[in-house]
């Protein structure tokens, strides 16, 4: 858990340094942006580039819990069928779910170990509590 918590961190700061580059090549589709199901590459790296273009920081990032991801999690993005069905069926096995605060913004990043103990992002909610 403690290397999905250090990939978090890495998405917050290039977040913060204005680089959608790293999250983007760490993302997988389908990916889960709040309460939206992204299908396709060029989709999730305009929204990491949107996400840096408005502004949006997590200045002096701080994880306040890793925790397996539940088929429940699934009202966290969004209390719908789809993603219900998302999280039940498509939610691989370890994976977490990281929730960090920041001064400016907080989010919950979904984030993956695969059988090769790579890491990949499979979700983000901006602006969690």
């Amino acid at each position: 858990m403690k290397k999905s918590g250090d990939m978090a961190i890495r998405v917050a700061e290039a977040i913060n340094e204005e680089n959608p580059l790293f999250p983007s090549w760490h993302s997988t589709v389908p990916f889960v942006f709040d309460g939206e199901i992204l299908v396709t590459s060029s989709t999730v790296n305009s929204l990491w580039t949107g996400i840096v273009d408005s502004g949006f920081t997590i200045k002096n990032p701080v994880i306040t819990s890793i925790e397996p991801v539940e088929n429940e999690d699934f009202s966290l993005f969004r209390n719908s069928w789809e993603m219900e069905v998302f999280f039940k069926n498509k939610m691989p096995d370890y994976s977490y779910r990281v929730s960090i605060e920041g001064v400016s913004g907080n989010i919950i990043l979904i984030i993956y170990r695969d059988e090769n103990r790579d890491y990949s992002i499979l979700g983000l909610k901006a602006g969690a509590k």
